[in-house]
């Protein structure tokens, strides 16, 4: 026991002389540590005891006076949630806004629908049954100064379905009405052209496209009655060719890929847009100074394709390009050569359907389909439809114009007789239209002498009995003298112009207005 004493005295003894070595304070300095709260004990023995205030680390406002300011927060929220409610129930402007329900709001007059929830503008549309489609109430459609005419052509083979198909629309807001799909809000004006090509194994499967892609278009067209910018034209185009891409890999799964291939060009306003698939081509010829051509290409391949894409084959990205009138576009279900679109447009101008045939001539595959449209250039007001001027005749012929024409007869027209030679013709219609296309340079260059030579070497029509320059004439005629298809080329003819070749019920034409 007096050992263990006498450790502790001497533990004593040390710790005694360890302080007096410190000054006396805690070995413990807790100074420089504000996160650690000292007690009032070692307060003092690190410098003092610091007496702490009230409150001491609140904000000092008074309790009473920070009741008082969350009590005005709470008023002034609930002032604008009462504010934003008023502005949502109230009418978009305007009287003769009823309330169809606690969400929707019709005008009577204009039967606009307004969504209270998300301020929104609906109508009506008939697509797929008359839905509410939204809208911009403000919204008007813009009409360019320029107009689109295309025509096909492709090489005809003996077999029981045609592989290659044309779906030419010049009036898409027309043929949207007619499908109860309206876009009477989009830019003028707005068409379609397109060109199907399968071989013979897939020759239902190019008619199953050509049937329904441009529906598919006009419905998504129609999803929306606002502006239509290019780039959303571009995936509404692009969303149209995947979806059908989709359903005819399908409906005809027992096809290799890549069977059919497609080409459309969908003009709005002034801006084309260009999508393909499979081996199919697209380009715009640009013309130059003295004649020449800038040929450019409208087929890009996506890169997000894979080449192995279906029935359809891969397909490229949708192209853009602004027009301003003079360019031809060309697509085609096989590659160009480019020179043969220069050639073409130097040969025949602004003749679609020659223009196609010259093309078609010289591609490296056939059988192809080719369309060409040509891009003309007309004045505001023409634009705008209002009516023209009339000039003042000198005669009494009004309402009538007077021609002259070559026609060559074809199996299948009416009547597929050759009056002059009273005999039957064996030729296809295609060989009557290359027969007129080797002649048409020679017109276009000099019709004053060369159209009554032709028309007396080649014209199985009546009128190229007739002597000296009237060989071919065909007098004066109004509407409805021959078949409709003479009548839509001959009456939008300038005086002095050279038609392209025209098929019509009666044979294949050209034509010259003389007055």
């Amino acid at each position: 026991f007096y050992l263990v004493l006498q450790v502790v005295i001497m533990s004593f003894a040390d710790l005694k002389r360890e302080l007096a070595k410190s000054g006396a304070r805690s070995c413990i300095d807790l100074r420089g540590q504000p996160d650690i709260v000292p007690t009032n004990i070692q307060a003092a023995q690190a410098g003092g005891f610091r007496k702490m205030k009230q409150n001491e680390g609140m904000s000092g406002k008074p309790l009473w006076k920070i009741q008082l300011e969350a009590q005005a927060q709470r008023e002034q929220a609930l002032e604008a949630a009462k504010a934003k409610e008023a502005e949502k129930i109230a009418p978009p402007g305007g009287e003769g806004w009823i309330e169809q329900s606690e969400d929707v709001l019709v005008h009577e007059a204009t039967k606009l629908h307004f969504q209270v929830s998300s301020r929104r503008y609906f109508r009506f549309n008939d697509a797929g049954g008359w839905r509410l489609v939204e809208c911009d109430p403000d919204h008007t459609f813009e009409t360019a100064t320029v107009s689109y005419a295309g025509d096909g052509v492709a090489s005809r083979q003996a077999t029981a379905l045609p592989e290659t198909r044309h779906v030419l629309v010049p009036d898409l807001v027309k043929a949207g009405a007619a499908l109860k799909m309206s876009i009477e809000h989009m830019d003028r004006p707005a068409s379609l052209f397109a060109v199907y090509r399968g071989d013979a194994a897939s020759a239902t499967a190019s008619d199953f496209c050509a049937k329904l892609l441009h529906t598919k278009v006009l419905l998504r067209f129609s999803s929306y009655m606002g502006k239509w910018d290019p780039g959303r034209i571009a995936a509404a185009l692009q969303g149209a060719v995947d979806e059908l891409a989709a359903e005819v890999s399908v409906a005809h799964r027992d096809l290799q890929q890549g069977s059919v291939s497609l080409v459309v060009c969908v003009a709005c306003g002034s801006v084309v847009h260009v999508v393909s698939c499979g081996r199919a081509q697209a380009v715009v010829a640009r013309p130059g100074r003295g004649g020449v051509y800038s040929v450019e290409a409208m087929t890009q391949r996506d890169p997000q394709q894979s080449s192995s894409s279906g029935v359809l084959g891969p397909r490229t990205q949708v192209l853009c390009s602004e027009v301003a009138g003079g360019e031809t576009i060309v697509l085609a279900t096989s590659p160009m050569v480019v020179g043969s679109v220069e050639g073409a447009l130097k040969a025949f101008g602004t003749r679609p359907r020659a223009v196609a045939h010259g093309v078609l001539q010289q591609m490296e595959a056939r059988p192809a389909g080719v369309v060409a449209i040509h891009v003309s250039q007309i004045s505001p007001s023409a634009a705008a439809g209002e009516p023209q001027a009339k000039k003042p005749r000198l005669d009494d012929k009004a309402g009538k114009i007077r021609c002259r024409h070559i026609v060559l007869k074809y199996v299948g027209c009416k009547p597929a007789v050759d009056p002059l030679r009273r005999k039957l013709v064996t030729r296809t219609l295609e060989e009557a239209e290359l027969a007129l296309l080797e002649v048409l340079p020679r017109l276009i260059r000099d019709a004053t002498r060369e159209f009554p030579t032709l028309a007396r070497e080649l014209s199985e029509c009546q009128s190229a009995m007739k002597g000296g320059i009237e060989a071919g004439d065909l007098g004066w005629l109004r509407k409805g003298s021959l078949s409709k298809q003479f009548d839509n080329v001959a009456f939008k003819l300038k005086v002095g112009q050279i038609s392209d070749v025209v098929v019509a019920d009666t044979g294949v034409h050209i034509i010259q207005r003389l007055a």
